[in-house]
């Protein structure tokens, strides 16, 4: 080429085609409707930068629906909590009012006994006693036995209704996840 002298111009006409160095194509996990787009085409983006935010029912139906199982469950719990409780505490209660019945007739009998020589008390009286005796004692044992069964049924149904709560927080993390797979 030449050097010559002529006219000064500050651009080149020249015809070309621009392409991104990189081109990264992105898929969802969660389909939905565009609700908003946080970056547009020949944007500078970072990791983890949200480009588009997406609405979906289903994820946010589920994750309301964990939730007030989720709460249920643990109202329920509770509810069940309370429930064994008050039960335990008024058969402890009958256990107590029971043994105390008993010694009472217990102490009775014995007393009676000491008498019995001299005529006051009559025979079939002493039998009666000893008849109810034994009965406050079978009634006191099955009542015993009861609390026993009360307190591993309770305990058990406890333990069942926590391992439903821990699955329904695993399900409830899950709805969140789905939640945030809105976000691109």
């Amino acid at each position: 080429t030449t050097v010559q002298h002529g006219s000064f111009q500050e651009f080149l006409p020249l015809t070309g085609t621009v392409a991104p160095i990189d081109s990264v194509y992105v898929d969802i996990a969660e389909p939905g409707q565009v609700a908003e787009v946080l970056a547009e085409a020949g944007d500078n983006v970072t990791a983890g930068q949200v480009l588009i935010r997406l609405t979906s029912t289903a994820p946010e139906n589920e994750l309301m629906n964990s939730e007030n199982l989720l709460a249920q469950q643990v109202n329920g719990l509770s509810g069940t909590k309370l429930q064994y409780e008050q039960t335990r505490l008024n058969t402890e209660r009958d256990i107590i009012d029971m043994r105390a019945a008993l010694e009472k007739l217990t102490a009775n009998h014995q007393r009676l006994l000491k008498i019995k020589d001299s005529g006051a008390v009559a025979q079939a009286d002493l039998d009666d006693m000893s008849i109810e005796i034994k009965r406050e004692q079978q009634a006191l044992a099955a009542m015993e036995e009861s609390l026993k069964l009360s307190e591993t049924e309770g305990r058990k149904q406890i333990a069942t209704m926590q391992r439903v709560i821990d699955t329904l927080n695993t399900k409830l993390t899950l709805a969140r996840k789905n939640l945030d797979l809105l976000h691109v």
